[in-house]
């Protein structure tokens, strides 16, 4: 593409929330490796390898403009035009926070599911999914403003059964309690596993939330005992 054809389209550059979450972890890490396919942005770090999931459309503008360029092994890197388009970044895109895909998977530990134990309905003999991996998978989802489908495998669950035991617990008011007692320790100090935030800005937990079944949760102390 000829330098009169290009700049107009580089003014745009970097404007979009794709864009500039692009532009922002080539600035950072130097290379990134793009996988098509997914309809959101999604990025994970691998080895030391930078890896984001777009939609093609912001790619292929950076790449039309002369912001970026791609090398035979499919990573793209910055242009002269491009690190001056995200020198003046002066935070970290929330798009690239809220759409990461954490390498590690939460599993919850023995003292967690103790405290939350209590608050599960009782099975009645009928065999069920594992509670440690089904709860474990939900935060990991809510904390991380996953899709159900990108839930790790790690897990054994399929999603749709993770978002219908959610929504299941949730109808029964049991989500409520065992969040509000599900906490970790940061050096030594209990804190909440998933704050409101987090909840309400996920598709399902805000739809739940607008339902009045996911009440304000308020942080309780390390001597409260779950309500049966």
């Amino acid at each position: 593409m000829n330098v009169v054809t290009a700049a107009p389209r580089l003014e745009r550059a970097g404007k979009t929330p794709s864009q500039k979450a692009i532009l922002w972890l080539l600035r950072e890490y130097g290379r990134v490796r793009h996988e098509r396919g997914s309809r959101e942005f999604r990025w994970r770090m691998t080895d030391g390898v930078v890896t984001v999931q777009a939609e093609p459309g912001p790619w292929e503008f950076l790449l039309a403009c002369g912001a970026t360029v791609v090398d035979a092994d499919g990573f793209a890197t910055l242009t002269q035009a491009g690190r001056a388009i995200c020198a003046g970044y002066r935070i970290e895109p929330g798009i690239v926070t809220s759409g990461r895909m954490p390498d590690q998977v939460t599993w919850l530990t023995d003292e967690q599911m103790e405290r939350v134990a209590p608050c599960f309905p009782l099975s009645h003999g009928k065999p069920r999914l594992d509670d440690r991996a089904v709860l474990s998978a939900i935060v990991h989802v809510l904390r991380y403003g996953l899709r159900w489908s990108d839930v790790p495998a790690e897990y054994g669950v399929p999603y749709r059964r993770l978002r219908n035991r959610l929504i299941h617990w949730a109808q029964l008011g049991v989500m409520d309690q065992v969040l509000a007692h599900l906490m970790e320790r940061c050096d030594g100090v209990l804190w909440l596993m998933l704050n409101e935030r987090q909840i309400l800005s996920h598709p399902t937990g805000a739809l739940l939330a607008a339902r009045g079944l996911f009440p304000i949760m308020a942080p309780v102390e390390e001597e409260t005992s779950c309500a049966a």
